[in-house]
C-alpha cells in the first residue's frame, strides 16, 4: 500500500462527494449515490460494478469506523463517526474513494472459508476494479480507492 496521494489528488479533476454517518444504512446510501452521478457523467455502463464497489468499500469503512469510534455503531450516540464517499471522473476511468477515520489498511483475504458470511469485500473490489489502493491524507484517517474503466 502506498501512503502518498494518487495523481488525481494533485491535479484538477471532476468530483462528487457525500458524507455518511457511520451507521448500518451507509452502504445503502452509497449505492444510491452512485447512479445519478454516473448518468451525469455518461458512465451508466459502470453502474452495477460501481454500486457494488462503493458498497463494499463503505462496508469496510463502516467496520473500522465503528471500532475506532467513540461508541459502537449500533449504540445511540450524539456524535457519530463519518465516512466520506467521493467519485472522481478521469479520462476513461471512474475512481471511487472512501474515507474513514481509521489508519488500518484493507487487504483481500487470500484464503476464504466457503461458509464464511463476510470477508469477501476486498476480493470483490479487486475483481471488479482495474486497480485499488489506499493513501493517508493530511487530515488523518485513510482513503481507500478503486479504479473502474
Amino acid at each position: 500500500m502506498n501512503s502518498s496521494a494518487p495523481l488525481w489528488q494533485r491535479t484538477s479533476r471532476v468530483t462528487r462527494e457525500i458524507w455518511l454517518a457511520a451507521e448500518m444504512s451507509a452502504p445503502r446510501y452509497a449505492r444510491a449515490f452512485v447512479p445519478g452521478v454516473l448518468v451525469d457523467w455518461g458512465l451508466e455502463r459502470l453502474r452495477e460494478d460501481a454500486e457494488l464497489v462503493a458498497s463494499e468499500l463503505v462496508t469496510n469503512a463502516l467496520r473500522v469506523a465503528c471500532v475506532a469510534g467513540p461508541a459502537p455503531c449500533a449504540a445511540a450516540s450524539v456524535r457519530r463517526e463519518m465516512i466520506r464517499v467521493r467519485l472522481v471522473l478521469l479520462e476513461g476511468s471512474l475512481i471511487i474513494e472512501v474515507w474513514d477515520p481509521a489508519v488500518a489498511r484493507p487487504a483481500p483475504a487470500r484464503v476464504m472459508d466457503p461458509s464464511a458470511e463476510n470477508g469477501r469485500g476486498m476480493l470483490i473490489v479487486e475483481a471488479l476494479s482495474a486497480q485499488w489502493n489506499s493513501y493517508d491524507p493530511a487530515e488523518g484517517g485513510k482513503w481507500v480507492w478503486a479504479e473502474l474503466r
